[in-house]
């Protein structure tokens, strides 16, 4: 029965998606969109509405600046007099309004006589019968023309316009030139509606993506190691208490990992001292065997060389954590480097190997904010990665020159080299170091990718994806010499110490690019921002 709880049971992930789910779906939420819905069909109404009493007033005024044509019928109407002597007479103001316009008029007397006319053409003066009358008055046209009434006590005034002049409609008219503007004015409402609903869905995105905002940034931030929270409302605070859960197991993690780092460090250095102490009095006793004293050299050497890798994890460790504070200051660049090249040839080489110091006349004259310890640590580590890898021997070069506002501290060899993808992998998770220890903010002025770290990417993901194949009995891997399993590796093959130069690299705000030397061999190239005179 327990286990069969346990199996149904949902998980915190699965509790906060089910949540998520219900308050999209919930009524009160389907309320709120269709409210919103709702509102903008009102505003789309009221502004069309709006647009539909613009324009109508617009056409007005540019038609009928002097009066509607049913409006100054009836003016006509009232100021067509009859004087003493029985004949018609008209305004001044009329009779000017109607040569301007093109109108004609005439009266129409009860008995359907034509009894005045002015303008009129011939073809409309002519007796009326009672359902002529009633028959343009329902139309609005007189023989093709548009024409208006008005009603007299001594008959019917009818006034016309050009043909093509007025659209009539049973209930209301308009200027032929306005029903032929109303296609444009409806598409011109259109336009408008489709500008207005496009700027509702621009302001709906635009809240949408604030909101999106920080739980990308924190994704990004999980993405490089960096610690997150994110106070999300709404229906987006599911997705972040799920950043946030994530972020704090992260935490735990790194809180874990770095206690274990120290303490492990901590553990090995006093077993390790008691080690090389009893190796270093064995090798100095004369009177031991020539074989065991050896042995012994060999168990002094190799503990020194596990007591620089515990210091180099440890370093590592600080460093990716924000624990190791650079005691950088601004030095002469070329005066580092050759202490540098002068100890690490009385110190570390013999017959096979020689070292080379190459400082150009640009690299006398700058200084440099950096912290000597920690660069002579990458040094070193960069020197002793030539000697493991070149049994044969080789010639190491360290260069130092100033080149496009930087300055250049190079570390080659001219020994056996690297196949072209490891090479690729190496700059691929340096670039993955400088991307977890740097945020979006700092980019700008930090690390930046490797020179042709696109096609470094490409030969690395290549290279990744490139089946290892399984040692055949004779011992070689039946695949092509270059992609062999122990060529693919990038800074798990070559020790801790090339991981902890890149580190040191980026924490100084440089950039280190792995390449091949010139014509073969291994070359490290460390930028590093100059000092501001």
């Amino acid at each position: 029965m327990g286990a069969h709880k346990n199996d149904s049971a949902f998980s915190p992930s699965q509790e906060r998606a089910k949540r998520a789910r219900r308050k999209t779906f919930a009524p009160f939420s389907i309320g709120k969109q269709a409210a919103l819905f709702v509102c903008l069909t009102i505003l789309l109404l009221f502004v069309d509405l709006f647009l539909y009493m613009g324009i109508t007033i617009y056409e007005n005024n540019q038609a009928f600046g002097s009066g509607t044509p049913k409006g100054v019928t009836m003016k006509i109407g009232e100021d067509l007099v009859r004087n003493e002597d029985g004949d018609y007479e008209l305004s001044t103001y009329a009779q000017n309004w109607m040569d301007e316009e093109q109108c004609w008029a005439i009266l129409i007397s009860n008995e359907g006589t034509v009894d005045w006319s002015r303008n009129a053409p011939e073809s409309v003066i002519r007796p009326y019968t009672l359902a002529d009358a009633a028959t343009f008055a329902r139309m609005g046209y007189l023989d093709d023309y548009p024409c208006f009434i008005c009603k007299r006590d001594d008959g019917i005034l009818v006034t016309g316009f050009p043909k093509d002049s007025y659209a009539m409609f049973p209930l209301n008219y308009w200027p032929q030139q306005t029903a032929l503007r109303t296609p444009f004015y409806i598409f011109f409402i259109f336009i408008v509606d489709a500008g207005i609903m496009f700027l509702a869905y621009f302001v709906s995105r635009r809240r949408v993506e604030k909101n999106i905002e920080p739980m990308v940034k924190s994704l990004d931030d999980l993405a490089r190691g960096k610690p997150a929270h994110i106070n999300a409302t709404g229906s987006l605070s599911e997705v972040g208490e799920s950043i946030n859960a994530a972020s704090a197991i992260m935490r735990r993690k790194d809180e874990a990992r770095k206690r274990w780092v120290a303490g492990v460090s901590h553990d090995i250095r006093t077993p390790l001292a008691i080690a090389m102490g009893h190796a270093e009095g064995i090798a100095e006793n004369q009177s031991l065997s020539d074989e065991v004293r050896a042995s012994a050299r060999i168990v002094v050497r190799q503990s020194a060389r596990i007591r620089d890798l515990v210091s180099d994890l440890n370093i590592a460790s600080k460093l990716e954590y924000d624990m190791q504070p650079l005691d950088a200051h601004p030095v002469a660049f070329a005066r580092m480097v050759r202490p540098i090249a002068a100890d690490c040839a009385n110190d570390r080489l013999d017959e096979r190997f020689s070292i080379e110091a190459d400082i150009s006349p640009a690299a006398e004259q700058v200084r440099v904010s950096l912290d000597e310890r920690l660069i002579t640590r990458a040094v070193r580590n960069l020197i002793d990665n030539s000697l493991r890898h070149n049994d044969g021997g080789c010639t190491i070069t360290l260069g130092a020159d100033v080149r496009e506002g930087f300055a250049l501290l190079r570390v080659a060899d001219d020994g056996t080299g690297m196949a072209e993808e490891s090479i690729a992998r190496l700059n691929l998770e340096a670039q993955n170091i400088a991307s977890s220890a740097f945020s979006e903010d700092r980019r700008d002025n930090g690390p930046v990718p490797p020179p042709h770290y696109e096609e470094y990417a490409a030969m690395g993901a290549r290279a990744a994806r490139a089946p290892i194949a399984p040692e055949s009995e004779a011992g070689s891997a039946e695949m092509p010499p270059s992609l062999r399993p122990k060529e693919l590796a990038g800074f798990n093959d070559h020790g801790l110490g090339l991981s902890l130069v890149a580190r040191i690299v980026i924490a100084h705000g440089g950039r280190i690019d792995f390449s091949t030397s010139d014509p073969a061999g291994f070359e490290t190239t460390m930028r590093f921002p100059l000092e501001s005179s």
